[in-house]
């Protein structure tokens, strides 16, 4: 089966700098070259009929009966166009080619319209003839020629694209092959990290922690989605997930795969909360995110600090793996990526490749910032899903003891709050605030401006989930500076009953 392959492919890779028109013309020429030898043997059969019929009309000198007989001749198809010429005398006794177009009495390879026949002929008297003609080929001639130019061509081309067929199932079975290999050497890649945070926490099973516990929990978690993705279950599933979430999760199990390592610094920095989504694949994305900072981390044989930190802007959710590294050259920025390359003596160059492959799926980008001796920072960037929070609260209080006790109630009633200080601040903030956000907002904020005036800017804009956070009862204010609010809950957080 092999040597077939081998020998189909190396017709094709002449054969197809041709294309489908260059081989029906060569099948073509070819039926051409083979009718024109069948044409030549029967215009020498023509010329030796021909010296035979003539013979007595030549021996008896009879210019008038030799002239009738070539005209006799040509009526029955042997040839056309003649001239008979007295050479002795050099005098032209008969010229038929005036009776016909010019065009037809020129013989031609590609129409095969007869081939010229010129002949010297010696009479007993020692007069020279010279006759010239055209042989004629017969019907079934042409017929035949006609009808096989329209089978080699046909064959040709079925043979063409049987051809064609072939090498592309052998190539689709060499594709195939080599995705199956890709596929089992990108899982050895990717499993190697949840296998090490399993083989540490492992290693001090005796008095395991709950901490610890967790993180041999998820790690199994992800091995086991890892071969269910093999087996093909989940490999659409593109949901909308909360990165938060996700980055929080690799963060614990870096921190356990390196535990033994304390030169190697882990941290994530984020203050936006479980306000970021994004549509993608999770397992996909935590090997992404993972494989990134074990790049990171591989750099830095002596030691350093990775730090993971999550962004939020207005359609999109910014994620920087930055570590603290020797760097990359402008020289091996323009290589990373590529599949198989790699700036390490024993990686295979698939943690990069696969991560701007998986992030461009997700309607992302992947950027390297890097310089020499200046660290490496992996900026990635995610369109931002807004989708309503009901556990989304806003707090705008300029008391920093007001803003750590309504953060430490909301991480125990599991509510996704943001403080702000002033007017200011939330303004700018606005794009990333859904109209149905609950905002809490008291009445002494910053000299320029209070609360109240901050809740009708806010109410002009369609926010209508304002709420006065005060000491003051309501009863302190007057009518129309509580038209803007639902409610007055005062200092304490109103989900504690």
């Amino acid at each position: 089966m092999q040597q077939k392959l081998m020998s189909i492919k190396r017709f094709v890779i002449i054969s197809s700098k041709f294309k489908y028109l260059a081989t029906i013309l060569c099948s073509l020429v070819a039926v051409q070259c083979i009718f024109y030898f069948i044409q030549s043997s029967h215009t020498q059969n023509i010329e030796r009929s021909l010296t035979g019929l003539l013979r007595n009309e030549i021996n008896m000198s009879e210019p008038y009966r030799l002239s009738q007989s070539i005209v006799d001749l040509e009526s029955i198809g042997l040839f056309r166009c003649s001239i008979l010429k007295n050479n002795t005398q050099n005098r032209i006794y008969q010229d038929l080619r005036f009776k016909l177009k010019t065009s037809e009495c020129r013989p031609s390879f590609f129409h095969l319209n007869g081939k010229e026949i010129n002949r010297t002929i010696m009479s007993i008297n020692g007069e020279q003839w010279q006759l010239s003609l055209i042989s004629e080929n017969p019907a079934s001639f042409y017929s035949m020629l006609w009808l096989f130019r329209v089978l080699a061509a046909s064959t040709a081309l079925l043979f063409h694209l049987y051809l064609n067929s072939e090498i592309a199932k052998a190539n689709l079975e060499k594709e195939h092959h080599k995705q199956y290999f890709e596929l089992a050497e990108q899982v050895a890649h990717d499993i190697r990290s949840p296998l090490l945070a399993l083989n540490s926490v492992a290693s001090e099973f005796g008095q395991i922690d709950p901490e610890s516990k967790s993180v041999l929990e998820e790690a199994l978690q992800r091995i086991n989605a890892i071969s269910n993705e093999l087996l093909n279950e989940n490999r659409n599933a593109i949901l909308e997930t909360s990165i938060d979430e996700v980055l929080q999760a690799i963060t614990r199990e870096k921190k356990a795969e390196f535990k033994g390592r304390p030169e190697i610094k882990v941290r994530y920095l984020s203050n936006i909360g479980s306000r970021a989504y994004a549509s993608i694949h999770k397992e996909s994305f935590r090997r992404v995110i993972s494989n990134l900072i074990n790049n990171s981390i591989e750099a830095m044989p002596k030691g350093g600090a990775v730090e993971l930190r999550l962004d939020l802007s207005t359609n999109e959710i910014h994620i920087h793996i930055k570590d603290s590294g020797p760097g990359i050259s402008p020289t091996l920025i323009k290589k990373i990526g590529a599949r198989g390359f790699s700036t390490k003596c024993s990686g295979s160059g698939l943690g990069l490749s696969y991560a701007m492959k998986q992030v461009s799926a997700w309607s992302g980008s992947l950027k390297i910032i890097s310089d020499v001796n200046e660290g490496t920072d992996i900026h990635i960037t995610l369109p931002l899903v807004k989708r309503e929070d009901t556990n989304a609260i806003v707090l705008v209080d300029n008391d920093p003891v007001i803003q750590k006790l309504w953060l430490k109630a909301a991480k125990k009633y599991n509510k996704s709050l943001r403080c702000f200080s002033s007017s200011s601040q939330i303004e700018s903030a606005l794009a990333s605030i859904q109209k149905s956000t609950a905002i809490y907002i008291d009445v002494n904020l910053d000299a320029s401006e209070c609360g109240i005036e901050l809740a009708k800017k806010l109410n002009r804009q369609g926010y209508v989930e304002l709420f006065l956070a005060s000491g003051y009862s309501s009863s302190y204010f007057k009518r129309e500076d509580l038209s803007n609010f639902k409610a007055s809950t005062g200092k304490t957080p109103p989900w504690i009953s």
